[in-house]
């Protein structure tokens, strides 16, 4: 009887997890950007040039990444505001040259690589309009967005790219340099106060929100004015209600395969 019992709790676990997967339309997947999360994290180094190639090989819509300013003024792929969680060194990055920053190799699962730190314009040159790109600036200041917008036009990315950020007033200030560059607002809080400002969002394309942090108020917000929907960081299907595969334009996902793979079956 305790088997029998036992059985029927797995049967009903895994006929859960089934439902709850097969209750998604697949057509409403296919249909979002898939954006790899610093590159894709899954099988490398984060905000590495293997994992931004990586990304772009298996056909992931977009690539995210982000970036801050060296000691010597020079935009480098950094998430975290020092190295020391992903190198085998250790320094703020403000404070740090890009030669120095150049002389430790990144780490993954515990190991170090063979991987450093890149620029962004070695970004740029090895992506090379292969794919579509988020820029998010980690630590806003008036020299790091003007040396991006700098950059972005000396390569002919202003038309390949979108510059996202947590920081309202940087996006602003973009749009001020350059009125056609695509930006987006990144935010986590539901009762920001910015969001119910709606008069103030004719520069922005889009929305990119926690998705914990999706309900139907925001969302119905976001759409009356007309903007796009990506949500962060989302690594399994089971992880959103399934209705709110209805409402987003992208998912942004550490492992853009387990996207890719929905899309492609």
């Amino acid at each position: 009887m305790m088997f029998l019992w036992k059985s029927c709790i797995w049967l009903i676990a895994i006929l859960t997890i089934t439902g709850c997967e097969d209750s998604v339309d697949i057509e409403t997947i296919r249909k979002c950007h898939i954006i790899a999360h610093r590159g894709g994290t899954a099988n490398y180094p984060e905000n590495s040039l293997a994992a931004i190639e990586h990304a772009i090989s298996i056909g992931a819509d977009v690539v995210e990444f982000d970036v801050r300013l060296s000691k010597d003024s020079t935009i480098v792929v950094c998430h975290d505001d020092d190295i020391v969680r992903i190198t085998n060194g250790n320094g703020q990055i403000k404070e740090l040259t890009l030669d120095a920053i150049s002389s430790y190799n990144l780490i993954y699962d515990g190991q170090v690589t063979d991987q450093h730190i890149p620029t962004l314009e070695d970004v740029l040159s090895l992506v090379n309009k292969r794919a579509w790109l988020y820029i998010e600036i980690k630590e806003a200041s008036i020299p790091l967005e003007r040396r991006l917008m700098h950059l972005l036009s000396r390569y002919n990315y202003l038309d390949n790219v979108s510059i996202i950020s947590f920081d309202y007033q940087s996006l602003k200030r973009l749009s001020e340099y350059n009125q056609d560059v695509d930006l987006r607002y990144l935010f986590y809080n539901t009762a920001d106060s910015v969001i119910l400002e709606s008069s103030e969002f004719s520069h922005i394309s889009g929305f990119i929100l926690d998705h914990y942090c999706m309900n139907k108020e925001v969302v119905d917000k976001i759409k009356h004015i007309h903007k796009s929907i990506d949500v962060y960081v989302l690594n399994d299907i089971k992880d959103m209600p399934a209705e709110y595969y209805d409402w987003i334009d992208g998912i942004i996902s550490d492992d853009p395969q387990y996207w890719i793979n929905y899309k492609c079956n």
